[in-house]
């Protein structure tokens, strides 16, 4: 009896070690994002009496470890598409870490749903204008 016990110990032991391990495996796999991550620092928009419409600045963030490229983006007004070229931009290029601002021309007024689509996830919300 006393030689069956040290073996369900040593079981039990090995049991918890190896949960033990996959709790902490999981729990920092959700928190280092391995790729480019694509969040928004911020969103507000400016007024342009020139043109009489509101024109909308987003900063958007690389949360990643390595860099994505405007081309690699989908942007979406209120469900819509939107075109947002390099030259509305400050950089084509996002480095891990780094952030960019990109400037959306003629928005109407009022509230818009904005979303920026990236390579591993997406990011946005209400902006109000």
């Amino acid at each position: 009896m006393k030689g069956i016990s040290t073996i369900i110990a040593a079981i039990m032991l090995t049991v918890i070690t190896i949960g033990l391990v996959a709790t902490a495996y999981l729990y920092f796999s959700s928190i280092v994002q391995v790729g480019p991550v694509v969040s928004i620092a911020a969103a507000y928009c400016i007024y342009d009496s020139n043109t009489g419409r509101y024109n909308l600045t987003v900063t958007l963030r690389n949360d990643g470890t390595t860099q994505f490229s405007l081309d690699q983006l989908t942007w979406l007004m209120d469900g819509k598409r939107i075109d947002v070229g390099d030259d509305n931009c400050t950089s084509n290029v996002t480095a891990a870490g780094n952030t960019t601002t990109c400037v959306i021309f003629e928005s109407e007024s009022g509230v818009h749903n904005f979303v920026v689509i990236g390579p591993r996830n997406q990011a946005g919300g209400p902006v109000t204008c």
